[in-house]
């Protein structure tokens, strides 16, 4: 029998301290909710995970007031997207600065910094309270709702929470989706992805992204602050040992063979990261809901995973019953529905999108992206698509 030191009560319960559960607490401060945020690590790690937010994002975070906490903490612009051949021809070149959207450019900032950011600007909150290093466990339910979760804090105390509103937001193996019964469906793609991270071997005023597409392999160089470059690509698994066991050097050559204009690339090596897609069948159950990778691992094909979920707390936000009426178990299992509809409309088509270009072969993106370069509507189009706007505008973001 587990003895429990002490009882909170309080409105929303987030579990998981991850881009979308510090976003959805640094969103909801100063409405009125009182919050409980778990995290069982010390410090956000920072790895290959992304780090660019969309201009639709960006917007969000004007919204929730944190903008210019991102800009002090050193984010920097990037201007848009460059898809190049291997000898450096250009084969589609997306600049947003002709785009009327409030703000033109994607922001960038090292994974770790915008939780960082969120974390503390959700601090602000007096109603809002984080818990960490926690870990949840002992979920108990009562008619389909988490009545109450057991949080072990090191010092062996045992925090029982009780809130009208539990958020999983704990990453792709997430516990809470699996205490709640939520089915999940996955899908592990064969090559794993290899990143480092060095300075920029081209550097570039407009900090674009840089896609090298062969005739069998893409070479993706990723902007970061700092003149930092991040390199990636997928990789036959049998070439994991080559990696890890691989010196400066022989990472430079290699790199070199691959894209021959990223000659002279220092490197050290971020690690290897299994590709897996996780999407659940349903967003919330009772009165749980699941935010980013927990409802939605995708592919970093398209580089969507994080502007997925921040325009997902955006709808949670939305739906969600006022302070006062969120006790009431009937107004929250309406939100919760509304919710659970519009981010199955929002999400579906998208996430079936991201998987195909996850295993679309290389030439036929070749082909595809000629296409759109060919013609000044599908270029605008696609350059719009890119920003996380619809080809309409959404509400009132511009």
């Amino acid at each position: 029998m587990i003895v429990t030191n002490q009882v909170l009560e309080p409105d929303i319960l987030i579990v998981g301290s991850g881009i979308a559960g510090a976003a959805l607490a640094c969103a909801i401060r100063g409405r009125g909710y009182n919050v409980v945020l778990v995290e069982r690590s010390v410090q956000p790690p920072d790895t290959a995970r992304g780090d660019h937010l969309q201009p639709y994002s960006v917007a969000l975070l004007e919204n929730w007031g944190v903008l210019e906490d991102f800009l002090a903490a050193g984010a920097e612009r990037r201007l848009g997207t460059i898809y190049l051949s291997e000898e450096q021809e250009i084969i589609l070149s997306a600049p947003l600065e002709r785009l009327e959207i409030p703000h033109p450019y994607y922001l960038y900032l090292n994974h770790d910094v915008i939780g960082s950011v969120l974390l503390k600007k959700a601090g602000d909150d007096k109603n809002f309270t984080l818990l960490r290093p926690a870990t949840a466990s002992g979920f108990s339910f009562d008619n389909e709702r988490m009545r109450s979760v057991n949080v072990s804090l090191p010092d062996d105390t045992v925090v029982e929470v009780r809130a009208h509103l539990v958020v999983g937001a704990d990453g792709r193996n997430s516990r809470v989706c699996h205490a709640a019964g939520i089915p999940a469906r996955t899908h592990k793609y064969p090559r794993p992805l290899v990143a480092m991270f060095g300075p920029h071997p081209l550097p570039d005023p407009r900090n674009e992204v840089l896609s090298f597409l062969g005739n069998d392999k893409i070479t993706v160089c990723i902007p970061r602050i700092g003149g930092i470059a991040k390199i990636g690509f997928t990789l036959d698994p049998s070439e994991i040992p080559f990696w890890r066991n691989s010196t400066v050097e022989q990472r430079r050559e290699a790199v070199a063979q691959r894209v021959p204009c990223l000659a002279g690339y220092e490197s050290e090596l971020a690690g290897f990261f299994p590709v897996i897609q996780v999407t659940t069948t349903a967003y919330t159950h009772g009165n749980v809901v699941l935010l980013g990778d927990a409802a939605h691992a995708m592919h970093p094909a398209r580089g969507q995973g994080m502007n997925v979920a921040l325009r997902g707390i955006e709808r949670l936000i939305d739906c969600l019953p006022s302070p006062r009426m969120i006790a009431d178990p009937v107004q929250l299992h309406a939100a919760l529905q509304r919710y659970d509809a519009m981010q199955k409309q929002a999400n579906t088509r998208l996430l079936e999108d991201n998987h195909a270009r996850a295993r679309e072969n290389v030439g036929a993106l070749r082909a595809y992206l000629g296409k759109v370069a060919g013609d000044q509507r599908l270029t605008a189009r696609y350059v719009r698509e890119t920003t996380g706007y619809s080809p309409e505008p959404e509400r009132n973001l511009v």
